[in-house]
């Protein structure tokens, strides 16, 4: 903003003030002078009346003096006598000379006055007792009395002017502080006139000042408030002649921004903007834009958008003012420029998403349909109309739920309690913060499953699959398992109920074929009977063998597996099997080795139980293992304090993939194998049941060819005593 439009202090107040000012303060100062003149003068007054009376009682005191000195010196005249009288009238000479100089005017009137009556007193006194009188020596007793009486008369005389004189003075003295008074009291006067005129200029300065002050307050407030503006703002007269602008309007004329001064033509201005090249428009025909610009500024209408060299875009807006000028305000738009650049191409996008999400929602096998928090349709696919046999407008944005849900009832044809039901369970669902699934069963015996999902900002999203098929099929398999778990009850029930009659008849035929193979009751007499009994026995334990597996296995799955808890030396149990499984080892060409220090703890288990899997365990790793090989049996406490049992053979192993099929009930790995190696395939999984009701885990670890290591874990809670982590691998075995 141009600093020329700033108010003056007006220069004629500046003088009279001045004046006053210096009027005041000479006036009080001469006051202050009178002041001290009348107090100085009454202080004096009575000291100097007092003084004067002293000495001229003092020069009276000399002249009585002189004249009894004069009559001494009669008879008895010298010439030192006469010049000591002479001494002494010198002295009272100084004296008068001094008191004329000590007084003020108007005590020195009548000092004067006495000091004119006796110097020519003086004189003929000197010139009489020097020369004599009329031809009488000095010392003749005439010349004497002469000088007395010259004397005597004297003293009267100034006795009498002294009188007139101190009555003089003191009249003197006195109309002189009276006047000064006076003069006192006029110049008070004065001071307080011109004090009140002071107090009226100061006041009118002050409230002209006040006025100066908001002036340029307000000016400044304008200034600070045209700067603070987004854009640019400048101001032009009637006579399109510039008043003043703020620096943002410079950006527009960035090129001839030293232009930009009070009183610069608008006209003059574009012209030379035109020539700075900044305006490329201008670049083609700088005077055809000239006169486009002074159109436009001339003929205010909407605002106008222009474009610099450097890019930058400009929104020009011109008024015309009360008085006939001009106000122009431009803003930089090259940010909202490209922002709607911006937007025109993500609006290009969007049209484009739009256009695939269409596809994408119409080609979805699943229905969807999304609503606001009101609980009004957002958007849907063509799939949720096709799956209620909604029509298109209820498709429609807007479209309330509580309507769609009301339309479906009435196609259904619920009755209306069920309709009130359902519409009212289904608003709540969709008002819920929390994902749900429900299913719709439709008349036409469709199934839909509707997946629930609440939106962060509010509202909800359904998705809505045809699920009849899948619906049906778990219902069919729901059906099966049923069917199967009935028959695994049965089969258990089966199985516990027939125990004790397949036992009977085992154990029968094992006790006969174990006599006949013994001969108990004789010799046989052929050898091949033997031999027969001996298969039967062998036959009839193994028989037996296979039925306490598969009753066991039946038992664990039927859930009537009951365990008998009680402290288990693992090392005793280990042995116990060892001796059990000795005769099979040997004659497999198996070593057994166990290693066991003495510090293991026990464990809290089913002794019966240990000792089946511990049998199991050594019975597959014997029978998998070839002659030459060897079976290890260990065990360690692990960092989390449970016991883990190993059983490690160095058989055939078995390949990582056919892991699974072993753990399985009746699985065995191939069918060479089982042709090989008889049995039924139970151990293992048996073995796993009983680890699990002990709450461990089994893990199996193999490889084809170089052996198998299985390993069963006893959690913490199963391990009694002191559970230190170790490993007994690493200490001396025993073979058994």
């Amino acid at each position: 903003m141009n600093e020329k439009d700033s108010p003056k202090r007006p220069i004629l107040s500046r003088w009279p003030a001045a004046f006053i000012a210096a009027v005041l303060i000479g006036t009080t100062a001469l006051v202050l002078y009178v002041e001290a003149s009348v107090s100085k003068l009454k202080q004096v007054l009575p000291v100097e009346v007092l003084r004067q009376e002293r000495d001229v009682v003092f020069m009276i005191d000399d002249l009585a003096a002189l004249q009894q000195a004069i009559r001494e010196a009669r008879g008895q005249s010298s010439v030192e006598r006469r010049q000591a009288i002479i001494d002494r009238i010198d002295l009272i000479e100084r004296r008068v000379r001094d008191m004329t100089e000590a007084y003020s005017f108007s005590s020195q009137i009548g000092i004067a006055s006495m000091h004119a009556s006796l110097r020519p007193v003086a004189a003929d006194l000197k010139l009489w007792l020097i020369e004599g009188v009329q031809g009488l020596a000095p010392d003749s007793e005439v010349v004497l009395d002469l000088a007395s009486d010259r004397v005597r008369g004297a003293r009267g005389q100034i006795v009498k002017q002294f009188g007139e004189a101190n009555a003089n003075a003191l009249a003197m003295l006195q109309e002189e502080a009276s006047g000064l008074e006076r003069f006192r009291g006029a110049l008070i006067l004065v001071v307080i006139v011109v004090a009140s005129l002071t107090v009226v200029l100061v006041a009118f300065i002050f409230r002209e000042r006040r006025s100066e002050m908001a002036a340029t307050a307000a000016q400044q407030r304008l200034r600070e408030s045209i700067e603070s503006l987004a854009g640019g703002f400048a101001l032009f007269d009637a006579n399109e002649k510039l008043v003043l602008c703020n620096r943002r309007y410079g950006d527009l004329y960035a090129g001839v921004r030293d232009m930009l001064i009070p009183g610069m033509r608008f006209e003059e201005l574009i012209a030379a903007a035109a020539r700075s090249g900044n305006f490329p428009e201008a670049n083609d025909n700088a005077d055809v834009w000239v006169n486009k610009q002074l159109q436009h500024f001339r003929n205010p209408g909407r605002p106008f958008e222009i474009e610099l060299r450097d890019g930058t875009w400009f929104r020009v807006a011109e008024r015309r003012t009360a008085n006939g000028g001009f106000v122009v305000i431009s803003t930089n738009i090259t940010e909202l420029r490209r922002r709607e650049t911006e937007l025109r191409s993500i609006g290009e996008e969007l049209r484009h998403k739009n256009v695939l999400l269409d596809a994408a929602l119409d080609n979805m096998a699943q229905g969807l349909a999304m609503f606001d928090v009101n609980q009004r349709m957002i958007i849907c696919n063509q799939r949720f109309l096709d799956l209620y046999n909604l029509p298109a407008e209820m498709a429609q944005p807007g479209t309330d739920l509580a309507e769609i849900l009301d339309y479906t009832a009435q196609l259904e044809k619920l009755l209306p309690d069920h309709a009130k039901a359902m519409r009212q369970r289904r608003l709540a669902i969709a008002a819920s913060l929390e994902e749900s699934t429900t299913q719709d069963f439709l008349s036409n015996g469709r199934v839909i499953s509707v997946v629930h999902r609440p939106m962060p900002g509010g509202g909800s999203l359904a998705t809505y699959d045809d699920v009849t098929g899948s619906y049906s099929a778990e219902r069919q398999l729901r059906i099966a398992k049923e069917e199967a778990e009935l028959a695994s009850r049965a089969k258990s029930d089966f199985l516990a109920n027939v125990s004790h009659e397949l036992r009977t008849p085992l154990n029968a035929i094992i006790g006969f074929s174990e006599i006949i193979k013994d001969q108990l009751f004789g010799p046989m007499g052929n050898q091949r009977y033997s031999e027969y009994a001996i298969d039967i026995h062998d036959s009839g334990t193994h028989l037996l063998s296979l039925i306490n597996d598969i009753l066991d296995l039946s038992k664990i799955e039927a859930g009537k597996f009951e365990l008998h808890e009680e402290p288990i030396d693992l090392e005793a149990a280990s042995k116990s099997c060892f001796r059990i499984m000795r005769d099979r080892a040997e004659e497999a060409g198996v070593v057994l080795q166990h290693r066991f220090p003495g510090q293991l703890p026990r464990i809290k288990a089913d002794p019966r139980a240990v000792k089946q899997i511990l049998l199991n365990l050594l019975s597959n790793a014997v029978k998998f293992t070839a002659a030459g090989g060897r079976v290890l049996v260990y065990a360690n406490i692990n960092q989390e304090g449970a016991l883990v049992l190993h059983v490690e053979d160095t058989g055939i192993g078995i390949a990582e993939a056919d892991i699974a099929k072993a753990m399985a009930p009746f699985g065995q790995v191939d069918s060479s194998l089982s042709r090989k190696y008889e049995g039924t395939g139970l151990g293992l999984p048996l073995t796993r049941h009983l680890v699990d009701l002990h709450e461990g885990e089994l893990t199996l670890q193999s490889s084809m060819g170089q052996g198998t290591q299985v390993s069963v874990l006893f959690p913490r809670h199963r391990v009694l005593g002191s559970a230190i982590a170790f490993d007994t691998r690493r200490t001396a075995g025993t073979s058994a």
